[in-house]
């Protein structure tokens, strides 16, 4: 939905766990979602507990600027892809932090949730 029907979410108010079976698209999902807030100018945190910073880079990527995902999973040299990054790291607006269990001891508590927040 978009958010006229629901407000979007309340910024430091709101936690969202996504839930589906194996292979539905959970991450895709997630992953619009922090690549729009990120883009509309938000710090976007993102905890991965399945798939490496790199993979979630790499979505990122391919949401921001239609890059192909197959591509860079791969590592197939892709045009303008060696220019997009460095433009990307010159960005200084805001953040987006992927966190995977090693970076937290592979162990996710509360505490360590809001440590990361």
């Amino acid at each position: 939905a978009s958010d006229q029907h629901i407000g979007g979410l309340a910024r430091e108010e709101e936690f969202a766990v996504v839930v589906a079976r194996t292979n539905q698209g959970k991450s895709w999902v997630v992953s619009k979602m922090a690549e729009h807030m990120w883009t509309i100018g938000l710090n976007v945190g993102y905890i991965s507990p399945e798939m490496s910073a790199d993979a979630i880079g790499y979505r990122f990527d391919t949401l921001h600027e239609h890059f192909s995902n197959s591509a860079l999973y791969k590592g197939v040299e892709t045009e303008g892809y060696l220019e997009y990054l460095e433009e990307l790291s010159q960005c200084t607006k805001n953040k987006f932090y992927v966190a995977t269990p090693v970076d937290f001891n592979r162990k996710i508590t509360v505490s360590k949730l809001r440590n990361f927040i």
